[in-house]
């Protein structure tokens, strides 16, 4: 009796182990949910550098393309750098999308991509912009319905419309390092993911949703900011991982390490563990809309200027 007995008892020993390890995993999947503030894991005390409007230069507005007018931008909206640090500009008052190589010693010369119109590689009031890793522009063409992807070169990788799967209503995209695709519109349930292949598309809802306004690509992940100024942390399948409630964010953007961020009148850079290391105040008259980081240059859009730190 006590040998038929001791394959049960082997058996109950390694159920309670699994139980017991199921129990811990769950623990630490429902603790990454948690509200967390980085402020307040965040140890030491960050400086913050304040700068006047006095202290930041204007980058002048040069255009290579001799029948364009230059002087500013018309209604800038979007700024990312790729990783070999040209800067892209949508500018929806032009229907265009700006592009530069930084150069250390000399004024930035702009060029032009696309136009007002609805043809392949045209745009109306382009907005939100995304680079990868291999440096392929996707460009939120929010005025067409659609999403246009280009490689470096300005050749055309693919265009993607919205309707009928998605609202016309694009206002931002991002690639992740899979293929995946997040696009966020400004029509319930305003996020929505497509996988690699472009075949299947499906709404993604936020844990205690306020209405998505802005997202950056993080890690292997995705981080959305919503309308009550909390940010979401996504894995690539949608899912929320993190939440970071208590600062009041107005816009964020993707850097190569981690996120740069505005909340109120403080640009802060935030490394891949979401602390915060580093910090400027900005000058209260200035209207920015997104921030990029190019080199050793921090560098700053308002609607009609491109700022850059001296």
């Amino acid at each position: 009796m006590s040998a038929a007995r001791a394959p049960d008892a082997s058996i109950r020993q390694l159920v309670g182990v699994v139980v017991i390890l199921l129990t811990g995993v769950m623990a630490v999947l429902l603790s990454g949910c948690a509200e967390r503030s980085p402020m307040a894991s965040h140890s030491g005390r960050v400086p913050v550098e304040v700068w006047t409007i006095e202290d930041w230069s204007h980058v002048p507005v040069r255009l290579t393309s001799p029948d364009a007018r230059p002087g500013t931008f018309l209604d800038a909206r979007a700024i990312v750098a790729d990783a070999r640090g040209r800067i892209h500009v949508s500018d929806a008052g032009r229907h265009a999308i700006l592009y530069a190589d930084p150069h250390a010693d000399r004024p930035l010369e702009w060029s032009i991509l696309g136009g007002p119109g609805a043809d392949q590689g045209q745009f109306m009031a382009p907005e939100g912009l995304d680079v990868d890793a291999g440096s392929i522009l996707g460009v939120a063409d929010t005025g067409n319905g659609r999403i246009q992807r280009f490689t470096r070169g300005g050749a055309i990788m693919e265009i993607i419309q919205m309707e009928p799967r998605m609202p016309a209503d694009v206002r931002y995209v991002q690639a992740l390092a899979d293929g995946t695709l997040f696009i966020l519109t400004d029509t319930e349930p305003f996020l929505f993911r497509m996988d690699r292949i472009r075949e299947q598309v499906s709404p993604v809802y936020l844990v205690e949703q306020a209405m998505p306004v802005d997202m950056a690509r993080f890690g292997n992940g995705l981080a959305v900011l919503d309308a009550s100024g909390t940010l979401h942390v996504l894995s690539s399948a949608g899912v929320t991982v993190r939440r970071l409630t208590g600062i009041p964010f107005i816009f964020i953007d993707p850097i190569q390490s981690g996120l740069i961020a505005r909340t109120g009148p403080v640009l802060w850079v935030f490394n891949a563990r979401l602390e915060p290391v580093e910090a400027w105040q900005l000058p209260d008259s200035m209207d920015s809309r997104g921030a990029a980081v190019s080199g050793a240059d921090l560098l700053v859009i308002s609607r009609t200027h491109l700022h850059r730190l001296p």
